[in-house]
């Protein structure tokens, strides 16, 4: 037994270090670049995490539960084995120090696989450029009809926007832009929400598919060509309890390259929230580009119940903006939404919403506080000065989709 302590303990590291070390410096080299060379990050989005992505996600998909949740249970019992095993490094027991040196060298390793997936995976992305100058562009070239990209003459007059203002967007005050996007999303919903098949209690029928998400976004590609490519399926969230405290809708993890979703909440999100997780397999990083390519998607579906999520997905945020920023004769002016949509337009049900709280270990407010917060100082820390505001100015991309800027 002493023997076999001795061998281990003599064992060298030093080249197991010097790897470990080197791969360290490699990874915080390449996050230098991409933050100094954006050209850089870009060519990296495009020509090799969009391969990397393809094959991770494609190993990954063969697995019908989530993987990276998984791994968030094992990192989670990690820690608590990490407490054990250092107290017990204490006693004066060589096989403890023993254990407790090699279990250290391994998490070791494990933060650095950590590192590198979140870098490669996640951190240069938001240094490869944004999506406004591809929409400049790409208002510049679609063709009529091909996109839901126009809006009707009868939202300018429902707004209140004169006719003769429209061949001038200029004309148009940022604010009227806004109304007319928001009036335009609210029409579609209320149009929408009267065709969609519900039970005998009001509540939706889910009525999508997952290939038909992924269509959507195959046929958004046309336009977004890093939409291209293979999709794996979506993963339901085991512990969507957790994830509704947190009101999470979905969650895309690096380290797994996977597009997670929460089973629990109300099925009008389903299709919007998969295809934005989806997007950010394919390079679409921030947070309002994922609104924003979600909402194209599903918009042009061939699948009402796609539109509908689509277009609900981001009444919130045209709302919210409109009450900050317009004053009386603006909200005058603002489309209600139909009773129909109105009782689709939530994250949870009540009775889902009391059955999770009246089980919680950790209070809803104090988790869903640090979330934001980690959210928040992870996106400011990426580049992205609006933090979690960041979700919201998918309103902008929507000025821009509608042709108004």
């Amino acid at each position: 037994m002493k023997n076999t302590l001795q061998k281990i303990k003599n064992h060298p590291f030093k080249k197991n270090t010097k790897v470990v070390f080197f791969i360290t410096i490699f990874i915080l080299l390449m996050n230098i670049l991409a933050i100094i060379c954006h050209p850089f990050a870009k060519f990296y989005r495009k020509y090799i995490f969009h391969y990397c992505s393809t094959v991770m996600s494609g190993v990954m998909g063969l697995f019908h539960i989530s993987v990276g949740e998984v791994m968030i249970c094992i990192g989670i019992g990690l820690i608590i084995l990490a407490v054990i095993i250092f107290i017990l490094g204490f006693i004066k027991m060589p096989v403890f120090k023993i254990i407790r040196k090699y279990f250290f060298r391994f998490i070791v390793y494990v933060l650095v696989f950590i590192y590198f997936t979140e870098t490669f995976h996640c951190f240069m992305l938001y240094h490869a450029g944004t999506l406004k100058k591809e929409l400049v562009q790409i208002n510049q070239r679609v063709e009529k009809g091909t996109l839901d990209n126009a809006i009707s003459t009868d939202i300018y007059e429902m707004s209140g926007v004169e006719l003769s203002q429209v061949s001038d967007n200029s004309k148009i005050s940022d604010i009227e832009k806004l109304l007319l996007t928001y009036n335009h999303v609210t029409v579609k919903i209320n149009e929408l929400s009267v065709k969609m098949k519900r039970k005998s209690n009001g509540d939706l029928v889910n009525d999508y598919t997952y290939n038909e998400c992924k269509s959507a976004m195959h046929h958004t590609s046309k336009y977004y060509p890093l939409l291209k490519g293979y999709y794996p399926n979506p993963k339901k969230i085991y512990f969507s309890d957790l994830m509704s405290q947190q009101y999470l809708a979905g969650i895309y993890f690096p380290f797994s390259m996977e597009a997670n979703y929460n089973q629990i909440m109300y099925c009008s999100n389903y299709p919007s929230v998969i295809c934005h997780e989806l997007s950010h397999l394919k390079g679409y990083i921030r947070e309002d580009e994922a609104n924003f390519i979600a909402y194209v998607a599903c918009i042009n579906s061939d699948n009402d119940f796609i539109k509908y999520s689509g277009y609900l997905s981001v009444y919130y945020y045209l709302e919210n903006d409109l009450y900050e920023y317009g004053d009386d004769s603006i909200h005058s002016r603002m489309q209600k939404l139909n009773d129909f949509a109105k009782y689709d337009n939530i994250f949870l049900k009540e009775e889902d919403f009391e059955r999770i709280e009246e089980n919680a270990v950790i209070s809803t407010e104090k988790l869903s506080e640090a979330t934001d917060q980690f959210l928040d100082s992870n996106l400011k820390m990426n580049g992205v000065s609006s933090g979690m505001d960041n979700y919201n100015e998918v309103v902008k991309l929507l000025i821009f989709y509608y042709g108004l800027i």
